[in-house]
């Protein structure tokens, strides 16, 4: 039996494996898919019951080898990685952060990915710190992660990673975070939220909007580089 928060039918907006000529392209959804799309694929529909376990999911997906729980790999880094961290860890304690962990996962590149869920029960955060590196830490949270977590379940996104010779890690695990408002799942006005990252392989956009009126909300991701470029959405029921 499927869970809640599975509740996924897979449709997308299309990709293409081609060089890519729209990188001022911006996402613009709506609260109702395109009428193309409702002719021949189905909405992606995901119920949020609790952002860690959608978390977890997607670092799943992710198929990266190396873990290590959160004390012995920070223990391993060097003295300025760990004030870094430790600076990450501040804020996440400041802003409610402090309940389970999920292990600490490192892709190729180095970048090391890791979860903690909100004290309220609901909300989590994914650090996405690479050692010795000064860029803006990405800290996504549930409104990126449904993203995320809908281009890591499409095979065509798969497909697309493997006929590039390149990963879901490296396409799919932010390094660098340039553009990352705070809002949450459930933000009372119908503003939409962009959400601009870069992997080690890929540019991500991400967008997020809420219609209160139906406890509805409605994400889109753009993932491309110079070999492919994909685009999926997704209703999110809370």
């Amino acid at each position: 039996m499927v869970s809640r928060r599975q509740v996924i039918k897979y449709g997308g907006l299309g990709l293409a494996a081609a060089a890519s000529t729209s990188s001022c392209k911006v996402l613009t959804p709506v609260l109702t898919p395109p009428v193309r799309d409702q002719a021949t694929r189905e909405v992606t529909r995901i119920v949020v019951t609790n952002v860690f376990e959608l978390l977890t999911e997607f670092i799943g997906n992710l198929d990266i080898n190396y873990d290590r729980d959160f004390g012995s790999w920070f223990g391993g880094l060097r003295s300025n990685d760990r004030v870094a961290v430790d600076k990450i860890e501040k804020k996440l304690r400041q802003n409610g952060f402090n309940g389970r962990r999920t292990a600490v996962l490192k892709t190729p590149e180095g970048t090391c990915i890791y979860g903690v869920e909100n004290q309220n029960g609901f909300d989590s955060c994914a650090p996405c710190y690479t050692p010795g590196k000064q860029a803006r830490t990405p800290m996504v949270e549930g409104n990126a992660l449904v993203g995320l977590l809908v281009a890591s379940k499409s095979p065509k996104l798969k497909q697309l990673v493997r006929a590039s010779g390149t990963s879901l890690a490296r396409v799919l695990v932010p390094v660098q975070a340039d553009e990352e408002p705070t809002c949450s799942l459930n933000p009372n006005s119908t503003e939409m939220f962009i959400f601009k990252y870069r992997s080690s392989a890929a540019s991500i956009q991400i967008s997020y909007e809420y219609d209160p009126s139906k406890n509805r909300g409605f994400t889109a991701i753009l993932v491309e580089n110079s070999r492919l470029e994909f685009e999926d959405y997704a209703e999110v029921y809370l």
